[in-house]
C-alpha cells in the first residue's frame, strides 16, 4: 500500500500520450431517511478530462483509486459504468462502497491511470469536499 505522503506528491496533470489529463471529483455520502442514522457509505464521481482539444485516448482506464485523510489511505476500485463517446474529452469513473468519512472532511483523491503506453501513472485531485446528502 502507498503511503499518504507519496499519493499527496501525486501531480495533478499528466500525459496519456499525446493528450494532458486532469482529475475532477465529486464525493458525498447519503444521509436519507431510508438509509438510517449511519449513511451510505463515500461515492465518488471522477472525471477524467483532458485539457488539451483531442479526446481522452480509448485505451486510458483508472485501475484504482486511493483516498487520503490526515495520515490514513483506503485504496478502492472505480468503474467505467457509462458507455464512452467517440473523442470524449471527459470520461467519468464511480467509486462505491467507499469509508464512512464524515461529510465535511477534505481528501485527497488519486487515481492509478494506465493506458498512456507505459506504467500506471498517478493523477492526483487535492483537497476535496466530502459533501453531504440528505
Amino acid at each position: 500500500m502507498r503511503g499518504a505522503d507519496e499519493l499527496r506528491a501525486a501531480a495533478t496533470r499528466v500525459s496519456a500520450g499525446p493528450v494532458t489529463l486532469l482529475l475532477e471529483v465529486e464525493a458525498w455520502r447519503s444521509f436519507q431517511p431510508i438509509v438510517g442514522d449511519v449513511g451510505d457509505p463515500l461515492i465518488a464521481i471522477l472525471r477524467l478530462q483532458a485539457v488539451d482539444s483531442v479526446g481522452v485516448p480509448g485505451a486510458v482506464a483508472v485501475d484504482g483509486v486511493y483516498l487520503v485523510r490526515g495520515t490514513e489511505v483506503v485504496q478502492v476500485a472505480a468503474r467505467e459504468e457509462q458507455p464512452r463517446g467517440d473523442n470524449a474529452r471527459t470520461v467519468e469513473f464511480v467509486v462505491r462502497d467507499g469509508p464512512r468519512w464524515a461529510a465535511g472532511d477534505s481528501i485527497d483523491v488519486v487515481a492509478a491511470v494506465s493506458g498512456s503506453g507505459g506504467p500506471p501513472v498517478l493523477l492526483r485531485a487535492p483537497r476535496v469536499s466530502i459533501l453531504r446528502v440528505d
